[in-house]
């Protein structure tokens, strides 16, 4: 279990874990739950989709132990109408169509069904195995719209500001940096490294802050979707 502060757990994995439980507590208990991208085995940060439902089906495009359907995102192996939640987290950066993915998940969706999806806005460049695009709050909701959905049923939460997302920039640039072979630069980013999470709490006071909301709201650190279809 990981926690603000510690190595290696970001600010936005902070902000994807704090959206994923409030809405798995809201809409997952005990639903019949797509996990689009995830697997039963490896989990990242501090959410399991499983602590809120036992009947969840992974699906992903890799063939692994923990994976209970393998299929393409953009084109699902999946009846219509088969799930009451489907959670996609973090994974619409990494597909080439964004928008038919999108499409796939409203379609396996029941009537009334509800997707949850999180994708990061400004944030490194990371292939898993690609990495294709990001996507803003206008896009997203004018795919959504575009699906039928009524504007009412469709809540897109922004999820970080300027302060974590420079911070979660620098943060890459020293781990990176103390990655690299022993020197003094190596050494003193890795120092920097660990001071900076031990201030985590403090920065992500500074997101919240009223006096900053101007500045935060044009450096999103990305985003968590939940609408119904």
């Amino acid at each position: 279990m990981s926690s603000l502060g510690e190595l290696g757990y970001t600010f936005r994995r902070y902000y994807v874990d704090l959206f994923l439980k409030k809405s798995a507590q809201k809409f997952c208990i005990n639903k019949k739950i797509l996990d689009l991208g995830g697997n039963h085995l490896k989990k990242r940060g501090d959410f399991n989709i499983q602590d809120f439902s036992s009947k969840v089906t992974t699906a992903n495009i890799k063939k692994t132990n923990g994976v209970d359907i393998v299929t393409n995102a953009h084109n699902l192996s999946i009846k219509s109408n088969s799930y009451e939640v489907v959670i996609c987290t973090e994974v619409l950066e990494h597909t080439y169509n964004p928008k038919k993915v999108i499409s796939e998940i409203h379609r396996v969706l029941k009537k009334n069904g509800i997707m949850i999806i999180t994708i990061p806005f400004l944030h490194h460049i990371h292939a898993d195995p690609d990495d294709y695009c990001r996507l803003t709050k206008s896009f997203l909701l004018k795919t959504l719209i575009d699906l039928k959905l009524h504007r009412k049923n469709i809540q897109i939460e922004q999820q970080g500001g300027f302060y974590t997302t420079l911070i979660n920039i620098i943060i890459q640039v020293l781990k990176y940096k103390s990655s690299e072979p022993v020197s003094v630069l190596s050494r003193l980013s890795f120092f920097f490294y660990k001071m900076i999470h031990k201030f985590s709490k403090k920065i992500i006071k500074l997101d919240n802050n009223q006096n900053n909301k101007k500045i935060n709201s044009i450096f999103p650190g990305g985003y968590g979707i939940v609408a119904k279809k």
